[in-house]
């Protein structure tokens, strides 16, 4: 009886002879919320709907890139990760770590637009506070 280790990423299994090693490599789906973004995965900028294979505890660096060429300014909103577990859903700089089965990344961004002014509200009806002086 031969029994061999096998290195495959970052996936270690046994094998003897006459008995496949079974690979556990799962799916994950990156996605951005406008489609427009991109994600960064393991060095590599990848578009919406962009799908890679992993093994089951692989820790990958994800960055979430703002869309471009539109006008106005881009803030992250969020990561929501199914399948996967995340250090921190609140930087668009991160680090997944792989889970058991298919799994799934979406980096939300959020326009917002530099020229618009924020118009104070008015005061209540009944605010007896004394006017600015013009």
């Amino acid at each position: 009886m031969i029994v061999a280790l096998v290195i495959l990423g970052s996936y270690v299994g046994l094998a003897s002879a006459g008995v496949p090693l079974a690979f556990a490599a799962n799916t994950v789906s990156f996605y951005s919320d406008p489609h427009s973004a991109t994600i960064t995965v393991a060095s590599t900028v990848e578009t919406y709907g962009w799908a890679g294979t992993f093994a089951p505890g692989d820790r990958v660096h994800v960055i979430a890139n703002p869309p471009g060429g539109t006008a106005g300014r881009w803030e992250f909103a969020g990561w929501v990760v199914k399948g996967v577990s995340i250090d921190t859903t609140l930087s668009p700089n991160t680090y997944i770590t792989i889970g058991q089965g298919e799994g799934s990344v979406t980096a939300y961004w959020q326009h917002t637009d530099p020229h618009q002014m924020m118009t104070p509200p008015p005061p209540p009806s009944d605010d007896n506070t004394p006017g600015i002086p013009t």
